[in-house]
């Protein structure tokens, strides 16, 4: 089947600039940018080409075979509303967001006056950057309508993602796995360099002397999987070295002992022949 390639971005932040350039790299045709600030709108409308930019998303409907709402979550019901309010659409068209969190469901008012409605979740980290970005693989979450899913699939497949589909009943739960690896491995690392700062080594150090290990161990579970990748005490039963830990915790940063404990815990099923001897020393 041959989806139409005429876009528009709803959305001017960092996932609507990043989508949009991979949009236009794939020779899709950006129509327009809307954003509830003209001059965002303005200034990724620019970098794109895109012949539009305005506050008002309705006026990207009648040019666009596909809507984009790259908002923040809390506006994509309201922005659906908003379109919902033109005409009852004379053509097929389809309409995604791109939240982690939420379901197509955001979208029933636009999907009430004829739309195809799916959501598209880029999941990947995007942070705001001037400089273009080392393309890395990445994959995309789709839920929603089988016919907007479709498109969904031909969108993914066209900007070079792989494409996977979430049951609606549980994204929310697919979103807090991904918050998971992705955020919260950031505040693991915070976390490591606060204890290396008790430990007498500077916040700068530190950082560059982890880092090296966080991306060999990242290295390590893409290679050999997340049992065979893990290392150190746990890995090995030494329930020694745990203690001394837990002991230099309770000294220096008793904050921390039931952050450490929690971690062991969690990591006590990776290693079956050791887990009933460690049980003890992370309750």
């Amino acid at each position: 089947m041959n989806y139409p390639r005429r876009v528009a971005i709803i959305g001017a932040g960092n996932v609507g600039n990043k989508l949009a350039r991979l949009l236009l790299r794939a020779d899709f045709i950006i129509t327009g940018v809307s954003s509830r600030r003209l001059d965002s709108a303005r200034n990724l409308a620019n970098k794109i080409h895109a012949p539009i930019f305005t506050t008002r998303p309705e006026e990207l409907i009648q040019e666009s075979d596909i809507l984009f709402l790259t908002t923040p979550d809390s506006q994509i019901e309201s922005v659906s509303r908003q379109l919902a309010q033109c005409a009852p659409l004379q053509k097929e068209r389809y309409v995604c967001h791109t939240s982690g969190l939420y379901t197509s469901d955001l979208l029933s008012a636009i999907k009430n006056r004829g739309a195809i409605c799916f959501s598209f979740h880029p999941l990947m980290s995007i942070i705001q950057s001037e400089s273009e970005e080392k393309d890395q693989p990445f994959f995309v979450a789709l839920e929603g309508d089988e016919t907007g899913i479709k498109c969904g699939k031909y969108i993914a497949k066209q900007i070079g993602a792989t494409h996977f589909t979430i049951p609606s009943e549980t994204k929310a739960l697919y979103h807090a796995g991904a918050v998971i690896a992705a955020n919260y491995l950031v505040t693991l690392f915070s976390t490591a360099v606060q204890v290396h700062e008790a430990a007498g080594i500077p916040a700068e150090k530190s950082e560059r002397i982890l880092m090296p290990l966080v991306l060999q161990t990242v290295q390590n579970i893409r290679e050999k999987g997340v049992r065979d990748g893990l290392t150190g005490p746990i890995k090995r039963g030494d329930a020694e070295t745990i203690r001394a830990h837990l002991l230099s915790f309770e000294e220096k940063m008793p904050e921390l002992i039931d952050f450490y404990k929690i971690l062991g815990k969690q990591t006590l099923p990776l290693v079956p022949d050791f887990q009933s001897m460690l049980q003890t020393l992370f309750t």
